[in-house]
């Protein structure tokens, strides 16, 4: 990812996120620290620059541990928490990372 900032991009300036490159035809925040794509994808939705570091910091630990979990313990969370896979599929779908959570018999949850 190239580090330039490009003017198309002004629009999601702040005090705190200041320079803006592009991925795959997509915005990310060009100051080399994790979750580039979803911290700026949390400013084009116009998420307060003070809230998105810290939310995009939680996607990515929560989509780390479901992750790590194997098929037992990923269903029992995922029943439980009903949505939960669909917020980390979303995540890492923006990240442009794996983002499929499916059962041993590849049935996806939700």
């Amino acid at each position: 990812m190239e580090q330039n900032h490009l003017e198309k991009y002004d629009h999601l300036v702040s005090g705190l996120y200041r320079e803006f490159g592009e991925y795959e035809g997509r915005p990310y925040v060009a100051d080399r620290k994790p979750h580039a794509l979803f911290r700026a994808h949390l400013l084009e939705l116009q998420v307060s620059d003070t809230r998105v570091k810290s939310i995009a910091e939680a996607f990515g630990d929560l989509w780390d541990a479901l992750c790590k979990l194997d098929y037992r313990n990923l269903q029992i969370v995922c029943r439980e928490f009903e949505g939960l896979a669909t917020l980390c599929k979303q995540y890492g779908e923006i990240e442009g990372m794996r983002s499929d959570f499916t059962n041993s018999k590849g049935e996806e949850y939700k």
